[in-house]
């Protein structure tokens, strides 16, 4: 019975890869050329033309570190991930009415796709810190605990979203499930203007804050991810099941 279960979520987890595999690709490679550009960029700042004509390095640019290292964390993890869930392709399949006759149940499912969400979430947070090394090696830096500790919120939060919009387009579409993330960023974004027009919050205000935290979120990381999804595993079981009586 064991052996037939873990075949089984293998199968699961394989046509979750490839059902979504052209789309992964694709934005795995934009990213890809997005980080090359950036790491070419630096290498002409430090060594070539670029260097020569005054340019500073990337990373003593805030706005820019944040572009070239940053965001492509974010993108590297939810392109590793986002094969994760395939609702939408179900539905139009009929997999899903094929699951409920099928020796498949709701707990396999879930556990594939968590599973899948673990290994993409792995490889994204190293590809990332790989990324970030790079540059700090470009200037011959070495990176700090605060650098990884970035790299690793930045690649839950991406699995937070992931696991968030998967949950909601079981509930209702994947269209919705979308609109409702930016629904959640907007009401975050205008909370803070709020703050900022009743006390004159800033930016500013919010770094000691943000490096407090992403200080100490390196020892937390491991457990906060697995709270994500060990809750997202039981919402989405719930949800197959509820979805089965009804």
């Amino acid at each position: 019975m064991h052996v037939r279960k873990t075949t089984l979520i293998k199968g699961l987890i394989y046509k979750s890869f490839i059902l979504n595999l052209k789309e992964t690709l694709v934005f795995f490679m934009v990213t890809i050329i997005f980080i090359l550009v950036g790491i070419l960029i630096e290498l002409s700042i430090k060594y070539g033309n670029l260097g020569d004509r005054g340019y500073e390095s990337l990373l003593s640019n805030p706005v820019l570190s944040i572009m070239v290292i940053y965001y492509p964390s974010m993108f590297i993890t939810a392109s590793c991930i986002m094969g994760s869930s395939t609702i939408v392709k179900d539905k139009k399949s009929g997999w899903i009415k094929f699951q409920y006759a099928s020796p498949v149940n709701e707990k396999d499912v879930a556990a594939a796709e968590y599973l899948l969400v673990a290994i993409g979430w792995i490889i994204g947070t190293a590809l990332s810190v790989a990324n970030m090394a790079m540059f700090y090696a470009i200037e011959g830096q070495n990176l700090s605990q605060r650098n990884i500790s970035v790299i690793l919120l930045i690649t839950i939060l991406a699995v937070l979203f992931n696991n968030y919009t998967s949950i909601m387009s079981k509930i209702f579409s994947a269209n919705i499930a979308v609109i409702s993330l930016f629904i959640v960023f907007f009401i975050c974004f205008a909370a803070f203007l709020i703050l900022k027009c009743l006390f004159g919050l800033s930016i500013e205000d919010l770094i000691p804050v943000f490096n407090t935290i992403c200080d100490k979120f390196i020892f937390f990381a491991v457990p906060v991810f697995i709270i994500i999804n060990v809750a997202g595993y039981f919402i989405t079981v719930a949800l197959f099941k509820r979805r089965k009586v009804v």
